[in-house]
């Protein structure tokens, strides 16, 4: 590999690099804005001494659909209790129609990709600069 290809691959390598942060900054934002939006989600108003305080929450407590997904059940198939998780299709139909959690679902698994493709981009970087 001559030394203008090995600095166009860098340059390029770089790029993605930076493509890839971004697009999981932007996987992080999804994330964040859509979980508000459960179904299960309530307004809470008030608050002390009449400030107008208001929130989203879970009533008594409870997870989001989402939550419920990524929490995750636990079996007691062997001498003691397992945690497990949910596949693909057990969780699609636990969020149901709840279209702020499929939003967060769909965006962590984006999010999950771009991270694997960003440790591939990371190790042609180890590569090319162990060749220099």
């Amino acid at each position: 590999m001559n030394t203008a290809s090995k600095a166009d691959r860098a340059l390029a390598l770089c790029k993605e690099y930076d493509r890839l942060l971004c697009e999981i900054s932007r996987n992080r934002d999804e994330i964040s804005r859509a979980s508000e939006k459960c179904d299960r989600m309530v307004t809470y108003s008030g608050g002390p001494l009449g400030k107008g305080v208001s929130y989203n929450a879970v009533p008594d407590g409870g997870n989001t659909c989402i939550g419920d997904v990524f929490e995750g059940y636990l079996t007691d198939s062997n001498f003691e209790p397992e945690r497990r998780y949910y596949t693909e299709t057990e969780a699609l139909e636990i969020i149901g129609d709840c279209e702020g959690c499929m939003k967060v679902y769909l965006a962590v698994q984006a999010r999950k990709a771009n991270r694997m493709k960003l440790g591939a981009v990371k190790r042609s970087i180890r590569a090319l600069g162990r060749i220099a």
